[in-house]
C-alpha cells in the first residue's frame, strides 16, 4: 500500500531553522548559568544538558 504524500502547507524552513538554533542557544546558556559556567564534570553543563 503506497504512502500518501502529506501536505504541510507553506512554511519558511530557514525561519524554522533559525528559531531552533536560537532556542538551542538559549538552552545552552541557561545550562551554563546554572552551573556557574562549568562545562564538564559532575556538575557541568554538559552533564545536566543531556
Amino acid at each position: 500500500m503506497p504512502k500518501e504524500k502529506q501536505d504541510y502547507g507553506n512554511f519558511d524552513i530557514k525561519a524554522i531553522k533559525k528559531e531552533h538554533e536560537n532556542e538551542e542557544g538559549e538552552t545552552i546558556l541557561e545550562a551554563l548559568k546554572k552551573t556557574n559556567w562549568r562545562i564538564c564534570g559532575d556538575k557541568g553543563a554538559a552533564t545536566i544538558w543531556n
